[in-house]
């Protein structure tokens, strides 16, 4: 099975996904710094390790915001496309970061500034409730980034001298203890690999096996979630007797911590259960809310997959999984949602569309899986899945000014949702700034064999050492998704290139020098399994011999495809949605207030017609017509809600075959349906 390493040497130009580039490097990621200050987070580093007057401040898990942060500034300076002024503005950034984290880190290499602040003598308790090794894990994580991409070993020795201590507490064959919350497999995977020491890999898998035997963790975590609350209580009240203030002013405790102030709101059961009141089905029990937060059971998998010992019995353990959350839990958007109360992904299908929501830190989890396992094993649905969700899902989660952001991904809306400016928790923007910093990765790869695998069609400029080569390649979308491929040999070894043919490209069009390829093979790699019909790609080789340049150019129709729901839920009734190429689109109230939006339809015996539209920053825009002939606009998901609240719904009612019913007659059918 072929292993396939990206190529990072590229620069991108594609005038669509740069600009998100470098409103992340510019924009994104230096107010997200200014959050972390005002919100304290950085304030806890200097408390635990400065001898500076304060109070905790945050989640237990705002270590893990604070090294994830570091870790999307390091790729974003590493990328070639970053300005000069953004790359010295992120570097001052990561040395205060590096100057903070390595003055809290204990002498033993332990570092976890909650613990550390709030209960110092309590190390190592209730693992299953806080985010001891969750935050410990990032940190390694952002070490190894740091080294692999600066070559400096002061955070990677720090993150050593982490893992040593967790070695000596968890290293024991006879220790049953893990933690509910972590990260810490897959960053000590990587971390042997960074060293090259295996010690870390003998703990990385003891801790993975030990998940496979933990039972019913739910009634530990509640009771662990209570005496940690109880906690927070209790120093929460120590710093306002220090501060002359008493318990509970609410008014003038979040004058003091105004953090606190939405985090800490009195909250309904509802609110509590689900965290979006506003989506709430008054009709439906708590129970059968969704809510996305599969991240980490995402984590855990891409910690199993870490695994450079992993044998074809894990490999297809993994793969399986990865079908069965795609198939039957994750949404035409490529959400994955679970239950919000258990934590589970509950029974396959039992996540209606109309209710779906998904968290953007699953969605980068889900995109990092599938990209890893691509990596892993070649297979094309695996890269065809990480692009549909990362030009629909992630890129949803900002406006088009990369300033508000989602803290939820819907499929519908019913109003009043919109993105924040300044989201209560900012694992959003977070997952949203590393996503576009680890995106370069997912253009061009290389096998064992020095063949090259082009897997995203964007605009860019690689440069390759060995083969010695340039690739220049300029994207363009019109009437049809076109890409033209300028190969600048400089050796006369004869190299094949491999051009993805995505799933959703009924047909394409590919010519060399001038002449169109018909009689070459298409060439896939393993099985495709049981995967959706668009995420079913393959591949096309050109063979490239001698020195010189080559020009292909690869030309995908305009295609506008519908997509039926897989389990269509007994409400859904006929319903479809429609995408074209790499986009899903949606419908707005704001472009549809000609007609009552809740019975909003669609013929498709007619004919879709697309146009750019600039309201929509040059992205293309469909038309079709309902069954009385009038208009019916649908925008990219992505770029939804950039005009105020409004209603917003992805799937359709087809009206080809059936007349709508009279109202009346309608709701005595709900009525029966429900019954």
């Amino acid at each position: 099975m072929k292993r396939l390493k990206p190529i990072r040497t590229l620069i991108i130009k594609d005038r669509y996904l740069l600009p998100y580039l470098n409103r992340s490097a510019e924009a994104i990621l230096p107010a997200l710094w200014r959050q972390l200050d005002d919100k304290g987070f950085l304030d806890n580093f200097k408390v635990a390790g400065m001898n500076a007057f304060g109070f905790y401040r945050g989640p237990a898990d705002a270590d893990a915001c604070v090294h994830d942060w570091a870790a999307a500034a390091l790729k974003t300076v590493a990328r070639k496309e970053t300005s000069e002024a953004a790359r010295e503005d992120l570097n001052r950034k990561l040395e205060t970061y590096i100057r903070l984290v390595t003055a809290a880190q204990d002498e033993s290499g332990y570092l976890y500034t909650f613990k550390q602040i709030c209960d110092p003598s309590q190390k190592w308790k209730r693992l299953f409730a806080e985010r001891e090794w969750l935050c410990m894990g990032a940190f390694i994580e952002t070490a190894v980034i740091h080294g692999e991409l600066t070559g400096k070993t002061e955070l990677l020795n720090a993150a050593e001298k982490c893992a040593d201590l967790f070695l000596t507490e968890f290293g024991k064959t006879e220790d049953t203890r893990t933690a509910a919350f972590s990260r810490m497999e897959r960053p000590l995977f990587l971390l042997s690999r960074a060293v090259g020491n295996d010690r870390f890999t003998f703990l990385a898998n003891e801790l993975t096996e030990r998940r496979t035997r933990q039972k019913a963790p739910g009634v530990r975590f509640f009771f662990e979630s209570l005496q940690l609350n109880r906690l927070k209580k209790n120093v929460l009240k120590s710093q306002l007797k220090l501060l002359g203030k008493t318990w509970p002013i609410e008014s003038e405790r979040w004058e003091i911590f105004p953090e606190e102030r939405k985090r800490l709101r009195l909250r309904s059961f509802i609110d509590t259960a689900t965290g979006t009141r506003f989506q709430m089905n008054r009709r439906k029990p708590a129970l059968e809310k969704t809510c996305g937060n599969a991240a980490n059971y995402l984590e855990i998998l891409r910690g199993r997959l870490a695994d450079p010992n992993a044998d074809d019995r894990i490999l297809s353990d993994i793969e399986n999984r990865w079908n069965d959350i795609i198939l039957n839990h994750a949404y035409l958007t490529g959400g994955v949602g679970v239950n919000a109360l258990t934590g589970g992904f509950g029974k396959p299908g039992d996540l209606p569309a109309a209710r779906s929501v998904a968290a953007p830190e699953t969605a980068f989890e889900t995109a990092a899986l599938s990209l890893e396992l691509y990596m892993r094993t070649g297979r094309i649905f695996y890269i065809d899945f990480y692009e549909w969700i990362f030009f629909n899902l992630i890129l949803t989660t900002a406006d088009s000014e990369g300033i508000r952001f989602f803290s939820r991904h819907l499929h519908e809306s019913d109003g009043g949702f919109g993105r924040k400016e300044n989201p209560v928790h900012l694992q959003a923007p977070l997952s949203f700034a590393k996503a576009l910093a680890f995106y370069p990765e997912t253009v061009v790869f290389q096998d064992d064999d020095g063949d090259l695998y082009i897997d995203q069609y964007i605009s860019a400029e690689i440069h390759i050492k060995e083969p010695e080569l340039t690739i220049s390649m300029t994207a363009s979308e019109s009437d049809s998704f076109q890409t033209v491929i300028l190969v600048d040999k400089k050796t006369a070894r004869d190299l094949t290139l491999f051009l993805r043919i995505p799933g959703w490209a009924v047909g394409y069009r590919i010519t060399l020098n001038g002449t169109e390829l018909e009689s070459m093979p298409n060439i896939l790699f393993g099985e495709t399994g049981e995967v959706p019909h668009y995420f079913n790609g393959n591949r096309f080789p050109v063979n490239l011999s001698g020195k010189g340049k080559n020009e292909i150019t690869v030309d995908f129709p305009k295609i506008i495809r519908s997509h039926s729901p897989r389990r269509p839920h007994k409400t859904d009734g006929d319903v479809f949605a429609v995408s074209r190429g790499k986009f899903l689109y949606c419908a707005e109230e704001a472009d549809n207030r000609h007609s009552d939006f809740n019975e909003l339809n669609l013929n498709l015996q007619n004919d879709f017609t697309v146009e750019k539209s600039y309201d929509f920053f040059d992205s293309l825009v469909i038309d079709g017509k309902d069954e009385n002939g009038g208009r019916v606009r649908l925008v990219p998901y992505h770029l939804w809600n950039n005009r105020g609240d409004g209603k917003m719904k992805i799937r359709i009612k087809n009206r080809i075959s059936e007349e709508i019913p009279d109202k009346s007659v309608r709701k005595k059918s709900e009525q029966k349906d429900r019954k």
